[in-house]
């Protein structure tokens, strides 16, 4: 996954994905850099052991010292 916070501009940020299906979590935190307009963060991914087919529900945060957000209505498809 790769994410972005626009109209941001930081490079002391984290982002943190996590990917859920049912009581199965799996949960990656990674460093962001600004670039010319957004900070972005680095590429998160995950396993997907213990995922089954099916939807996955998953959430991406972004947090600094003077910033935070989150989007948390994503879906992602196993078939």
């Amino acid at each position: 996954v790769i994410a972005e916070a626009l109209e941001i501009l930081e490079d002391d940020g984290k982002c943190t994905l996590v990917v859920s299906q049912g009581s199965v979590s799996q949960t990656v935190t990674v460093n962001a850099e600004s670039n010319v307009n957004s900070t972005q963060c680095f590429p998160m991914s995950i396993p997907l052991t213990g995922f089954k087919d099916g939807n996955l529900s998953y959430s991406v945060t972004y947090v600094s010292d003077k910033s935070a957000g989150v989007f948390s209505n994503g879906t992602i498809t196993i078939q």
